[in-house]
């Protein structure tokens, strides 16, 4: 069915969307057996130039309860990324490092690799930011240190704002609403938005 090469990437690429439904409804191990399908059809070259394909083993492994694996995997394609000085993949794949760290309560790493990712964004670029601010805003709630989770929200709330109204504004607005709430100040809750 896929002969040339623009096919063979094709299905792919098709091989990668369809791995991440399965890891969506829970079907993790299929995922990860179609992910190696994918694999399969590209040369090395082509697998360096595809990060999504290594973030999408990593989900799977997290949700499966590797995260050693995961995090391994993510720290080779971050230290590919920084070799290759590709800002824009960097900031994608420190957000998923960044998260994971922060998962395992590992706070400080999170946050030294969630500025990495801003610093290597690209300045035209409106993503992968602002989901690094919003995780930084919730660590230092969590730490109780409301001056600095107030300022990533708001930079969050900045950066999603650019975006135009998507689904991610309201949550930022969230965010900061909790902030205030814990700085006592409920009016400004409101003036959020």
């Amino acid at each position: 069915m896929f002969n040339g090469a623009d096919e063979r990437l094709g299905l792919s690429e098709g091989q990668v969307l369809m791995a991440r439904i399965l890891r969506s409804r829970g079907r993790c191990h299929e995922s990860m057996a179609l992910l190696d399908q994918a694999y399969s059809n590209l040369t090395e070259e082509e697998i360096s130039e595809r990060f999504h394909i290594p973030l999408e083993r990593a989900l799977n492994l997290f949700m499966i309860g590797e995260l050693r694996q995961a995090e391994a995997l993510l720290i080779s394609a971050f230290r590919r990324a920084q070799e290759e000085n590709d800002g824009l993949t960097l900031s994608y794949i420190a957000e998923h490092l960044g998260n994971l760290n922060y998962i395992q309560g590992d706070c400080q790493e999170a946050l030294r690799i969630f500025k990495l990712g801003i610093e290597a964004s690209p300045p035209e670029s409106k993503l992968p930011g602002h989901w690094l601010e919003e995780s930084r805003c919730w660590i230092y709630l969590g730490w109780g240190q409301l001056d600095l989770a107030l300022e990533h929200a708001k930079q969050n709330i900045a950066a999603k704002e650019k975006l135009g109204p998507t689904g991610t504004l309201p949550a930022a607005y969230v965010y900061a609403a909790c902030v205030y709430t814990e700085l006592g100040e409920l009016g400004a809750c409101g003036r959020v938005s």
